[in-house]
C-alpha cells in the first residue's frame, strides 16, 4: 500500500541507535529496517515521488546529519523511496557487501567541498584574448578570408584556448594534490563545467582534519590571488558513496570524478 512506502535517509551500522525525538519528512517518526550488520533509517511517506522543495531538502539534510553524528552512517541522496520495509530489506541484501565496505571506508568521515573560480581580472584578460583579430584596413578584398576560413580560424583559436585552460586546470589540480595530500583521504574533481568555474572538488576527510584542510587552502589562496576559493562543509560524505548503492541513490547531485578515472563515484 502507498501509505506504507519508506523514505530512506541513511544506511547505518545495525548497532547505531536512532537519535531520540528525531523526526523525518512531514514530521513522521523514524525507524530502522535491519539486515544482518546493517540497517536503513526510514520514515513512512504517502507518495511514491517527492519534489525537491526547500523545506523537504532541508529536513532531509537535518535528519542525515543527525544520523551521521549518531554513529557509522552512509548518507542517502534526497528522494530515495521504496515500496515498503520488505523492499528496503531486499535492497540492503542485494547490495550488502558494497554498502558494508562503504560504511567501513567513509561512515565515520566527512566531506568538504572546494570551488575555484577565475578571478575578475583573469576573466577580463581571457575575454580580451578571445576577441577576434580585425583584418588590417586596406587589405585587398581578394586576400580577405571568406566566411568558411574565418569560421575555421575561430574554431582553431577556441580549441587552442580550451587546451590552454585544460593545461592550467591540470597544473592547479596537481598543486592541490600536493598541498592537500596530508589532510585528505580521497578526492573527486569536476573540471570546467562553466566558463568561470575552474575546478569543483569534493574531499573525504577525518573530522579532525577539517582545520588542517582549511589552513592548506588558505595557503593556496595566498599563492594564487588571481583565483577565488570557496570552501563548503563539512557535509555527510555523499560524493564518496559507491554508485552501486542504487536504489538508495535516487537523485544524484553533481558527479565528481577522480582525474583519470572513467566514471568514479558520486
Amino acid at each position: 500500500m502507498m501509505d506504507s512506502s519508506c523514505y530512506v535517509y541513511a544506511i547505518l551500522a545495525r548497532d547505531v541507535s536512532l537519535p531520540t525525538g528525531l523526526r523525518g519528512l512531514d514530521d513522521a517518526p523514524l525507524s530502522a529496517v535491519p539486515w544482518r550488520e546493517l540497517a536503513a533509517a526510514v520514515s513512512p511517506i504517502a507518495s511514491a515521488t517527492l519534489p525537491p522543495t526547500p523545506a523537504s531538502l532541508l529536513r532531509h539534510e537535518v535528519v542525515v546529519e543527525a544520523l551521521c553524528q549518531a554513529g557509522l552512517a552512509l548518507p542517502v541522496r534526497f528522494g530515495a523511496i521504496l515500496a515498503d520495509p520488505e523492499a528496503v530489506a531486499r535492497a540492503l541484501a542485494r547490495q550488502y557487501d558494497v554498502l558494508r565496505a562503504d560504511l567501513a571506508r567513509v561512515g565515520d568521515k566527512v566531506e568538504l567541498g572546494l570551488t575555484i573560480l577565475w578571478g575578475t581580472t583573469a576573466r577580463q584578460n581571457e575575454a580580451k584574448d578571445e576577441q577576434p583579430i580585425p583584418w588590417p584596413t586596406g587589405t585587398p578584398a581578394s586576400s580577405t578570408p571568406g566566411p568558411g576560413t574565418r569560421y575555421l580560424q575561430a574554431r582553431l583559436a577556441h580549441y587552442q584556448q580550451e587546451a590552454a585552460r585544460q593545461t592550467q586546470v591540470k597544473t592547479l589540480i596537481a598543486d592541490l594534490e600536493q598541498a592537500l595530500h596530508s589532510s585528505t583521504l580521497e578526492q573527486r574533481y569536476a573540471m570546467l563545467p562553466a566558463p568561470r568555474l575552474v575546478v569543483r572538488a569534493a574531499y573525504l576527510v577525518h573530522h579532525w582534519q577539517v582545520k588542517d584542510f582549511q589552513q592548506a587552502v588558505d595557503q593556496m589562496r595566498q599563492r594564487r590571488p588571481d583565483l577565488r576559493w570557496l570552501i563548503s562543509g563539512p557535509w555527510p560524505p555523499y560524493s564518496f558513496v559507491t554508485r552501486a548503492g542504487k536504489p538508495f541513490q535516487q537523485h544524484p547531485g553533481l558527479k565528481l570524478d577522480s582525474v583519470g578515472e572513467e566514471g568514479g563515484k558520486s
